[in-house]
C-alpha cells in the first residue's frame, strides 16, 4: 500500500463510520507554519490530527514541532490516554494493515 492508498482508505473509513475529515492536497501552498498535520478527524470522542508517512514512517522538523507545541499546550497526546479526544498520530501503511488505524478511527467514532 502507498501513502495515497493509505489515504483513500482512511477517508473511506471515515466515512462509513460517520466521521468528518479534512484533508489539504498540498500544505505548501497554505499560509501559516509549514507541514499542518496532513488529516483532521472529528468525531463524537474528540478530534485527531494525523500525519500520514510512507512505510519508513520518519517524518521532518516541522511536523515534529507542531507535535511537540500541541503537546506541550496540553492540546494532544502523542499516544492513546486517558485525555479522550486528543491525539497526534504519524500512520503509515503499515499501521493499515495491523489495524491500529481502524481501531483509533473506531473509538474517535465513539464506538
Amino acid at each position: 500500500m502507498t501513502e495515497a492508498g493509505l489515504l483513500v482508505s482512511i477517508m473511506d473509513e471515515c466515512g462509513r463510520l460517520g466521521l468528518l475529515v479534512h484533508h489539504c492536497k498540498d500544505s505548501g501552498n497554505c499560509e501559516g507554519q509549514r507541514k499542518f498535520p496532513d488529516l483532521v478527524i472529528a468525531g463524537r470522542a474528540g478530534i485527531m490530527l494525523v500525519v500520514l508517512e510512507g512505510r519508513n514512517g520518519k517524518t521532518s522538523a516541522d511536523p515534529d514541532l507542531w507535535r511537540w507545541t500541541l503537546h506541550e499546550a496540553d492540546m494532544l497526546c502523542s499516544v492513546k490516554c486517558e485525555r479522550a479526544g486528543k491525539y497526534y498520530g504519524v500512520w503509515t501503511p503499515a499501521n493499515w494493515e495491523t489495524g491500529l488505524i481502524q481501531e483509533r478511527l473506531m473509538e474517535l467514532a465513539g464506538g
